[in-house]
């Protein structure tokens, strides 16, 4: 069996756990949004809708991702704008910003429609939730609040440690954050004990590959790598390197791997 079809199982197979959760711990029989109509009958009253309602929800997600994916941007620069321009501030791609951005447009989509189905359908609001429980085998209502409710802690969590992870060289100090670390770690270049020039590493499959790049040790047995924490910009790398040798006096040491 191929990766595709190991995926493709794989994805079946979840999707068809989570349904089983949803309907096992959201079972429709306990909904309060209950209708004396039958499937068929609300199926037709709502069908025209329910097409409408899905129709604007795939066009307006895009656009609240490309929304958020500006905003988050935006943060970030004013985050960094006072960071001493005349070192080297290393951030990831920006286009990290695209994956919180994607989870925050389809959960602002979900708000959007769920606050505007009731204003717009009025009395027959609880027969519209009433079928969609009844199409999908759980109670789609209590679904979409915990939905909304998780994307806002993931986005919230996801954007935190994504705005702390960073690594500024500037002209007096040193200042660090990796993505998991929410507090900043600060040195003097005269706490650096030696910089690195790596040639290989071992890949996690036990393959060696050539990746060229940079490693910073530091007096408290930390270090800094410009593959996590560079520009995957071997130039600008190799430009602050010759920055830190110059302040700190120290050779760079050229090596086959970390040791």
């Amino acid at each position: 069996m191929n990766e595709k079809h190991i995926s493709i199982a794989v994805t079946s197979g979840l999707m068809s756990l989570i349904f089983a959760l949803f309907s096992r711990y959201f079972p429709i029989n306990k909904t309060k949004h209950q209708s004396s109509k039958s499937l068929t009958e609300l199926k037709k009253e709502f069908r025209t809708f329910d097409i409408l309602i899905l129709l604007l929800f795939f066009v307006s997600t895009p656009f609240l991702v490309y929304i958020s994916y500006k905003i988050f941007g935006a943060i970030s620069d004013f985050r960094f704008s006072n960071y001493d321009d005349k070192g080297y501030l290393f951030l990831p791609d920006r286009m990290m910003w695209f994956v919180p951005s994607i989870f925050s447009g389809l959960g602002l989509s979900a708000f959007i429609f769920t606050a505007i189905q009731k204003p717009i359908l009025k009395e027959k609001y609880n027969d519209y939730i009433a079928y969609s429980n009844l199409k999908y085998g759980y109670d789609s209502d209590d679904i979409i609040k915990i939905l909304i409710k998780f994307l806002i802690i993931l986005v919230t969590g996801f954007f935190i440690f994504a705005i702390n992870n960073f690594a500024s060289f500037g002209t007096k100090k040193i200042v660090i954050s990796n993505f998991f670390q929410l507090t900043e770690s600060k040195y003097e270049y005269k706490e650096i004990t030696s910089i690195k020039s790596i040639e290989k590493l071992i890949a996690p499959n036990g393959n060696i590959v050539i990746d060229k790049h940079y490693i910073i040790d530091f007096s408290d047995s930390n270090k800094w790598s410009s593959r996590q924490g560079g520009d995957s910009n071997y130039e600008k790398d190799t430009e602050m390197i010759k920055f830190i040798s110059a302040k700190t006096g120290l050779y760079l040491k050229y090596l086959e791997f970390d040791k």
